[in-house]
């Protein structure tokens, strides 16, 4: 691990009453790394119940009033924490099983990709998840159009779960494209964030696939609501 690199856990968190999975999360942070920071940012729950139990566990919980899901966390991570150099995003129903200071010694790393496509659904074959449906594309590639240099192109790799871990200066590149500025306010607007973050970072030259945790289980999702 890079000695003098500061890094910090972010986990998304909309509290649904289910304390035993987001305990599981931070604990399992804790079981693998020394002595980690971590920060639970929360997603405008209206159950704030939670809060001193994880605080308990050493974790810092942010009322950030987030409304934006996943990429909501990531640029208010980026934005009040910008003495950090390496970011690891996470949503509270992951848990950690190995300890992850090797992702450090690279600009993105990811939980999971996939193989997109400028489609809905399975619609080309080798691509194993298009968009939900037409609107869906529009949204994005209105977005990127309106706000950064890039567009839907024909193929790309999605992020899956539209959360990966990086170094702080990706976050500052995309932040001056624009990205920062799309901010998904529905569930389906996240969903295209999975391939929106993949289309910037492909786009930038980082690859998706050099570093991930896809065919291990290294970081594992239990599937449940967005954040």
């Amino acid at each position: 691990m890079p000695s003098k690199m500061k890094y910090a856990f972010f986990i998304a968190c909309k509290y649904t009453g289910d304390l035993a999975t987001l305990k599981r999360c931070v604990q399992s942070i804790k079981k693998q790394h020394a002595d980690p920071t971590i920060y639970v940012i929360d997603s405008d729950s209206t159950d704030l119940s939670y809060v001193d139990e994880i605080e308990k566990l050493g974790a810092t919980v942010v009322l950030a009033q987030n409304k934006n899901y996943s990429t909501g966390m990531i640029w208010y991570a980026y934005k009040n924490y910008p003495d950090l150099d390496y970011y690891y995003f996470l949503h509270d129903s992951m848990y950690v099983a190995i300890n992850l200071d090797s992702c450090l010694n690279h600009d993105v790393a990811t939980i999971s990709f996939f193989n997109s496509h400028k489609g809905v659904h399975r619609s080309r074959a080798g691509r194993e998840y298009g968009f939900s449906n037409i609107e869906q594309i529009e949204w994005c590639d209105k977005m990127l159009r309106t706000y950064t240099p890039y567009s839907v192109p024909d193929l790309f790799t999605g992020v899956a779960f539209s959360v990966f871990f990086c170094k702080r200066h990706i976050l500052e590149l995309l932040d001056s494209r624009g990205m920062s500025k799309i901010l998904p306010l529905i569930k389906t607007n996240d969903q295209a964030m999975e391939r929106a973050w993949g289309i910037a970072l492909e786009a930038e030259g980082f690859s998706l696939r050099e570093k991930t945790f896809r065919h291990s289980k290294g970081v594992v999702k239990t599937f449940k609501g967005r954040h």
